[in-house]
């Protein structure tokens, strides 16, 4: 009937609202070690003069977390390697201690030899460095970049060197 219906979807929904706190809560349901979501392959990270950090989780507390980055365009040469002790909830961060400039194409791995679980390295690849805007509000902020400055520079880039530098 009705009411068993709606009852057993309240119980699922009530379920299912645990389990996601659950993970938030703890450590318990994260998996190896990993970038936080906020880093993906094709990432855009923070330019000189400023320094670069990248952050994320893994299932164990209190352990070495190491951080390569390769770049690419240089026969896969090793730029930076960093390593930190992960939080008691499994959180890391590191914080490069080179700036680098604008462009570039780099590879970026994180790995964790005493995690619990698999993953024990994740891989990010086409990593560059250049300037991140966050932008919110009206509909009219869009700006096509032949309505740019760096229009010529820009689109030299692109056909030149296959990616914006």
């Amino acid at each position: 009937n009705d009411t068993d219906r709606l009852s057993s979807g309240a119980r699922a929904l009530q379920t299912g609202g645990d389990a996601l706190i659950s993970a938030f809560m703890d450590n318990a349901n994260k998996k190896g070690v990993m970038f936080s979501g906020v880093f993906t392959n094709n990432t855009v990270l923070q330019r000189e003069p400023y320094y670069a950090a990248v952050y994320g989780t893994c299932d164990t507390a209190d352990t070495s977390i190491s951080v390569v980055m390769y770049d690419d365009d240089a026969r896969h040469i090793q730029m930076i390697h960093g390593t930190t002790t992960s939080q008691s909830n499994g959180d890391w961060k590191i914080v490069f201690n080179s700036t680098f400039a604008n462009g570039g194409n780099y590879t970026l791995r994180v790995t964790c030899s005493a995690c619990h679980a698999q993953p024990l390295q994740q891989t990010l690849y086409n990593i560059t460095f250049g300037d991140v805007f966050l932008c919110a509000g009206q509909s009219n902020m869009a700006v096509e970049v032949h309505w740019t400055f760096s229009r010529n520079a820009t689109y030299h880039a692109i056909e030149h060197n296959g990616r914006y530098a």
